[in-house]
């Protein structure tokens, strides 16, 4: 069962370098940081000719789209308070925020179901010095401690094969993933959010190292 968890972590890894590397060629020199694939409509499962129904097609309720709106405005919090996230790999962690971006850590594991995690860390996504900060911790070690200034964000909603669902996985950067500065780059840091979103049809749309502009003043 672990193997099928580094493999599952492994497509996901491969899938979002394939989406950064792709929207960065293409948009050199462009301001839009959004994209969608219209063309190939929505996917289904082991069909992927077919086209579901219900499929979210207009680019205002792309789910992406709609984070990027709230991302111009630095409202990082329409985008993740009151809802709950998993790790990438579905199973291992869900990260449970409040409306006030408070965060528990519920640590699980492949053999569980989702009501048998149990509470293993805390944390907070918050405002601090005019930037939006993340960190959390966890007892004994069972995860990786995060503690660092959002810089970037990236999304990716529509079907992934990983998953064999539809998913959506915003990923908080601390830096540019293209950065120059090698230094930099040493220190970079990232953690994805995902949710299936498979009551949610839509085209693969997303957006990929996006600036979080500052937190307007009050």
């Amino acid at each position: 069962m672990r193997t099928s968890v580094t493999v599952t972590i492994c497509v996901f890894s491969f899938l979002i370098y394939c989406k950064k590397t792709e929207k960065f060629e293409a948009t050199v020199g462009k301001e839009d940081p959004f994209y969608m694939e219209v063309e190939k409509g929505c996917e289904k499962g082991k069909l992927n000719q077919d086209i579901v129904e219900g499929c979210i097609q207009k680019q205002e309720d792309l789910q992406c789209f709609q984070y990027l709106n709230s991302l111009g405005m630095s409202k990082l919090d329409k985008i993740f308070y009151s809802e709950a996230w998993e790790s990438n790999d579905t199973q291992s962690f869900i990260y449970i925020l409040d409306k006030a971006g408070n965060v528990k850590v519920m640590r699980g594991g492949p053999d569980k179901n989702k009501d048998e995690f149990e509470l293993s860390g805390h944390g907070k996504l918050q405002r601090r010095n005019g930037k939006w900060h993340y960190h959390h911790s966890c007892e004994l070690d069972f995860c990786e401690k995060f503690d660092f200034d959002i810089e970037y964000l990236d999304c990716y909603a529509g079907y992934a094969s990983s998953y064999n669902a539809y998913v959506l996985i915003v990923t908080m950067q601390n830096s540019d993933w293209f950065e120059d500065d090698e230094d930099k780059r040493k220190l970079y840091k990232e953690l994805a959010f995902v949710k299936l979103i498979n009551q949610k049809p839509q085209i693969t749309n997303g957006f990929t190292s996006t600036k979080v502009p500052p937190i307007p003043s009050q």
